[in-house]
Order: structure tokens, then sequence, then C-alpha cells
């Protein structure tokens, strides 16, 4: 309110000592500070669902958070070396579990970078998988490690001794079922997970999107939010990009500390919807946010890589390519319940040692800062994962890592001259 009321004197300067139908300059301005509130978060109800509506700016600025390193694995130096690690996740001890997609096994490290041993390997006998998607930790100990088609969370133990699986499948489903897993997760006494669904509707194969809570026994119990809009078109050899998005790659929801879930469901709008595990959608956390407009450029690049390959001859894609990126990139929470959430420009134009921007959410919804993560990192080579207790794991070159997998590079050199992936385990005093 000092600030409205300065900017409201300076341009009245000029007013000094006069008067307006007797009322003095001084007590003018009071009202007008007083009919102009500073901007807050306001509530709005819709049929019953609480939308928190917050400003652009958090209530309490900048934070800048400096990320220090506790060990790292892999690299040049190192014995170990990775394939692509698709995901990690902290046990209550402090252990990491290091999902590699391309090696087929999780790699597990003590809390002070001491390797201890492989989870899981490929194959098709117990405790094995060939399509590794995800992983996670069990409420009993153990840990689920997601085969996509068929649908499967395949169980060990954290010794490595396999255990029953789960067969994903809807209510009343017998057999492997129709459903495709590409993201779970268990915390507060709910499992989420996320995929696909085959159907055939009117002679048409669809593939419906869907983000469900399940049963201990793998048996879909409430569909949160589903997507039925097909955006390849494989008889007109078209892709249209606004029915493409979904949550489905698991950086698009997360589950908070009492089994809530958070879903960032729409592409081209900052709001992040908050599940019961029953289904019942319980608030909304919203914020002024102007998406990022692309330039020919970008599109042209999005579309690029549209191909598909017919009879070994490669064809490019007619695409409809969106003048804007997503909103959001991801979404975490804390074990306060706090929100971190990701932009589209959290990884752009940072200031100098900043690695990305994300904006932080008090557990009730109010927008309280932007945290500035100064690490030392590539926005285009590396990804950043946060974990509980204040650490992150940094996938150094992890985009490279990726393309070599595929048979080719993001730079123009070689896959013999890409740097090995290397894992940074680092920690960040959260105590604010």
């Amino acid at each position: 309110m000092t600030r409205k009321c300065s900017t409201i004197a300076s341009d009245a300067s000029q007013w000094v000592g006069c008067n307006l139908c007797g009322v003095s300059l001084s007590v003018l301005l009071a009202l007008t500070c007083l009919a102009v509130p500073p901007t807050a978060l306001e509530t709005v109800l819709i049929d019953g669902v609480p939308y928190l509506r917050n400003p652009e700016q958090p209530e309490e600025g900048t934070r800048v958070v400096q990320l220090e390193e506790l060990w790292r694995a892999g690299g040049d130096d190192d014995e170990v070396f990775f394939g692509v690690i698709r995901e990690v996740v902290s046990d209550d001890v402090g252990r990491l579990y290091l999902l590699d997609q391309q090696l087929t096994q999780v790699w597990v490290y003590a809390p002070d970078g001491e390797f201890l041993r492989t989870l899981s390997r490929q194959g098709e006998g117990p405790g094995e998988v060939n399509r590794p998607g995800d992983c996670f930790l069990l409420p009993a100990g153990g840990l689920g490690v997601l085969d996509r088609s068929p649908g499967k969370v395949t169980r060990v133990d954290l010794q490595g001794t396999p255990m029953s699986s789960l067969h994903i499948r809807r209510q009343g489903e017998t057999g492997s079922g129709s459903m495709q897993v590409r993201s779970g997760l268990w915390r507060g006494g709910t499992l989420v997970l996320c995929g696909q669904e085959r159907r055939q509707v009117d002679g048409q194969h669809l593939h419906i999107g869907f983000l469900s809570t399940f049963s201990e026994d793998g048996v879909e119990q409430q569909r949160l939010w589903h997507h039925d809009k097909q955006a390849w078109d494989f008889e007109n050899r078209s892709f249209t990009e606004k029915y493409s998005y979904f949550v489905e790659d698991g950086r698009g929801w997360t589950i908070g500390p009492r089994g809530e879930v958070y879903v960032a469901r729409e592409r081209d709008r900052y709001a992040v919807h908050v599940y019961a595990a029953d289904g019942t959608l319980m608030r909304v956390i919203e914020r002024e946010f102007i998406p990022t407009q692309r330039s020919g450029k970008d599109k042209q690049r999005v579309a690029a890589g549209l191909t598909m390959t017919i009879n070994g001859e490669v064809i490019q894609l007619d695409s409809d390519i969106m003048d804007t990126d997503p909103c959001l990139r991801q979404i975490h929470v804390d074990e306060q319940g706090q929100l971190w959430v990701w932009h589209a420009r959290s990884l752009e134009n940072q200031p100098e040692g900043i690695f990305a921007s994300c904006d932080l959410f008090a557990a009730d919804g109010r927008y309280l800062a932007q945290v500035q993560l100064a690490v030392e990192a590539d926005p285009h080579q590396d990804r950043l994962i946060p974990l509980s207790g204040g650490r992150f794991v940094l996938l150094r070159g992890i985009i490279d890592a990726m393309d070599a997998m595929w048979g080719g590079s993001s730079k123009d050199e070689s896959v013999a001259d890409i740097v090995p992936l290397e894992v940074i385990c680092l920690r960040a005093d959260l105590s604010w």
C-alpha cells in the first residue's frame, strides 16, 4: 500500500496546496489507497469448489537457494556407467533408487553415495521387466517398477527378492487387461497410475489417456482425469498438437503427503487441480501467467520431429503446431504440503548461476515465493529432480544420453564423443 500511495503522490505533486470540493489532498490520497488494495489471493467458489487465484507476484518475493553437492556417481571418473536414468526416488533413510531405462535395472545408493546393489533386470521372470517406465516405493517396504505394456507393476523387496506383480486392469477385466502404464506413485495411502487404455469405438482403435487411483491388487478404482482426443491421425498422416497434451509422463502430476492428487491437467492455463483419493475435486490453485509465445523457428523445430516410417520410408507428418508452449513443466509437493511448480519460463533466461526458477505455494494455496535454484548446470542438457528432505538429484547430460539411446545426438558430434551421464546428489537449506 505504501508503494501505491507514493506513486499516486508523485503523479499528483502538481496539486499540492489545492483542495477538491473541500477535501484536502492528503485525505483524497488516503481514500484512493483504501479503494485500490494491493493485489492478493482471491478465492472464488465455482460449483462449491474453491479456486485460489493468486496474483502474478509472490507474497515474499524471490528466494535464492544454493544447492550443495553431497556426492556424485557416473561420468568419466567412475567405474559405474549409467544408461538413461528415467526416475529417482528416495526412501525414509535416504537411500536413492535410480531407474535405468536403457539398462533395465534400478541402481541403489546409500545416503553417503556408496553404491549398494542393483534391483530387477530385463526379462519375463519374477522381479524382471522389459520396458520400464517408472518406479516408486511401496508401503510394505518394496519397490515397484512399471512395465508399460501390458500394464504391470513388477515388485521386488529392497534386497532384490522378487515379490508378486500387480497386473493393471479395469474393474471386471481379467488377464493382462488393455491398459498401458507410463508413470506411478504410492504416497499417503493412495496408489495412482497414469497411462493409456486401448478401446475400439465405431470401428476405430482409440487410445484413451487415464490418471486413476488403483487398489493394492491393481484394479482401477477412481478415474481422476482422462484424455480422449486423438492427436495422431495415421490414416491422414497428420498430427494436431492441441490434442496431444496429457500428464502421463509423470511430471505433470504428483501426490501430497496425505494422499491428495495434484494434477496440471490443462496445457494453456496455470492451474493445478487437487483431488481427494475418491475423485472429489478439493480445490484449484491458480496464478496469473502469460503463456510463452513460440517463434516461427520454434514451431518448425517441433514439427521437424514429427515423422512416421512406412515400409522403411520416413514420412513427414502434416502438423498443426500451437503458438505457445505448455504453461507448466513439472510439479512437486514436499513433506510440509508445499507445492513447487516449474513453468514454461523456469529454465529460460535465468540470472547467472541460477539453473531454474520455480514457484512455491504454501499448503493453503498462497503463492509464497519465487525460488531460484543455484547450481552449475545446463538447462538444455541436464534435469533436476526434487526429492524429500531438501535433496535434489541433477542428471548431468541426460539429454545426450537419451539421444544416444535412440541412435543420435542433440549436438553435432558422434555418439562416441558424448560425455557419460553423471548423477549428482545435492542438498538445499530450506529452513527459511
